[in-house]
């Protein structure tokens, strides 16, 4: 404190105890208080202030923000992650069935897609041979599930009804993987299709009966097959492996350990060699094939029936080291509705029997065909012949055009047995062994999407008469006369 100020209150003794009472005897208790409620009351204020500024804005934005949102009541702030039930939309799969009886499952996310087709076959068969009365069955009636697996794997199972085959009632089965490559692995009962027999038109869908040629290697085997199509499908090759359980074209045991190799090619397509720069020309869809199967410790009979169902060639129970056929032909779509088709065959035998006989070239054949289509819009199809699994077409009766085609065709076929098996007594038919000839004419229509039927005339005649197996007598001329339709697709 400086002199003057001590003098000052020396000199006036009331103003420092002023002060000093002031200091002393002030209640500050209650000015604390007061303050406290003054703070409290401004901190009211301005939250009830900032609320009101905030009432339609976003609960967290910054309060002191020169700009607020425009209100929380109309945005959800948790949008992103919380959805309404209700509005979300989740893939359960269908089931739907067509017209024609197809029935179409498909799963979540499309697994499985599968469909189910029951067919049922009325085959109504008049011969002049075998049967004096014409004969009415179901016999060839089936029930097929073909379908997708995650998209690269297709699958089909075909349940003949009748179960009169020597598989039984399940007559093919197999699961096919398609790879980016190109490449087809199959594995199952697969067919063990030669020639023209496996060509994709009216008798994939409703069958014919088997040709001279077709009973000439042919049915189906448990094995495992390797192929694929190349250049837009102007190339396809497949090996196939058969492992046992041959059965032949009518489903009786015939056959062994083997192997299948087919190759086709279409020479002048416009993806191979400078072909044709416009599809449809006449040599774009021109294609031609070659096929080999060799069978290794065969076993059964060899059969060759009519169109008629009737036995025209068969042997006793033969085992043998070694069977092969080959068979090779060519296509020629002339039109878009007229094609010409054309193949041979050569059945060759070796080690039959305890003697061990080789019988090279025991059966040659070939076969002469015209294709017609008429009233349709719709083309035949030129897709070349050994169509690979797994090309199985999942577009339900009901996407398809309404455009029901009659397709014609006119096939000429012919058969020259050697006399190796006749003369070490290995038929049980016996006939002179000149040439068989069979003509063949088919009819078929598609009436509407559910129903299919089929006419179908053949004469089969030989230079000299034909002995019937059965003590039926002897016939130069064996006429048939089949009409079968299809119920359902």
């Amino acid at each position: 404190m400086a002199i003057g100020e001590t003098n000052l209150l020396r000199e006036n003794p009331l103003m420092g105890s002023s002060i000093f009472n002031f200091f002393t005897n002030f209640r500050w208790d209650k000015y604390l208080r007061a303050l406290l409620l003054v703070s409290l009351n401004l901190s009211i204020l301005q939250s009830t202030s900032i609320l009101e500024a905030q009432i339609d804005g976003d609960p967290f934005e910054d309060p002191f923000a020169e700009s607020t949102p425009d209100g929380i009541f109309g945005v959800d702030p948790f949008a992103e992650n919380i959805q309404n039930p209700q509005d979300t939309q989740v893939d359960s799969g269908s089931i739907s069935i067509a017209k024609s009886g197809r029935i179409r499952i498909l799963g979540p996310g499309g697994v499985p897609d599968l469909s189910i087709l029951p067919s049922l076959r009325l085959d109504f068969l008049h011969s002049s041979e075998g049967s004096p009365d014409p004969d009415v069955s179901t016999t060839k009636s089936e029930i097929r599930f073909e379908g997708n697996l995650l998209k690269e794997n297709s699958f089909l199972v075909r349940f003949d009804l009748a179960g009169n085959k020597s598989t039984g009632v399940i007559s093919e089965l197999w699961l096919d993987r398609a790879f980016d490559s190109g490449l087809h692995l199959t594995a199952g009962r697969l067919p063990i299709t030669m020639g023209l027999e496996s060509f994709p038109g009216q008798e994939k869908r409703i069958t014919i009966t088997p040709g001279l040629l077709d009973w000439l290697g042919g049915g189906s085997a448990w094995g495992v097959r390797s192929g694929g199509s190349w250049v837009n499908h102007s190339l396809t090759g497949d090996i196939q492996l058969s492992l046992g359980d041959n059965v032949d074209v009518g489903g009786k045991d015939f056959g062994g350990y083997g192997l299948l190799t087919r190759f086709t090619m279409r020479p002048f397509s416009r993806y191979l060699f400078g072909g044709p720069a416009e599809a449809g020309e006449l040599l774009e869809g021109f294609s031609f094939f070659v096929t080999g199967r060799w069978d290794h410790n065969a076993k059964g009979k060899l059969q060759i029936n009519s169109a008629g169902d009737v036995s025209l060639y068969r042997s006793t129970d033969l085992e043998m080291e070694n069977a092969n056929w080959v068979r090779t032909g060519w296509r020629l779509p002339i039109t878009d509705f007229f094609h010409i088709e054309n193949e041979w065959n050569r059945t060759s035998l070796y080690g039959v029997g305890d003697d061990k006989t080789d019988m090279p070239g025991e059966i040659t054949g070939f076969q002469f065909s015209f294709r017609l289509r008429l009233g349709s819009e719709t083309p035949l199809p030129v897709s070349i012949p050994l169509d690979l699994p797994g090309q199985i077409s999942d577009t339900s009766p009901k996407d398809q055009k309404e455009d029901f085609p009659v397709d014609l065709l006119l096939r000429y076929e012919q058969l020259s047995p050697k006399e190796r098996l006749l003369n070490e007594g290995l038929l049980e038919t016996e006939h002179d062994l000149s040439d068989l000839r069979s003509l063949r004419l088919v009819l078929s229509k598609q009436q509407t999407q559910s129903i299919r039927w089929i006419l179908e005339s053949a004469w089969t005649r030989n230079n000299s008469p034909i002995n019937l197996s059965g003590n039926l007598g002897q016939a130069e001329d064996i006429f048939s006369f089949r009409c079968l339709m299809e119920i359902g697709l």
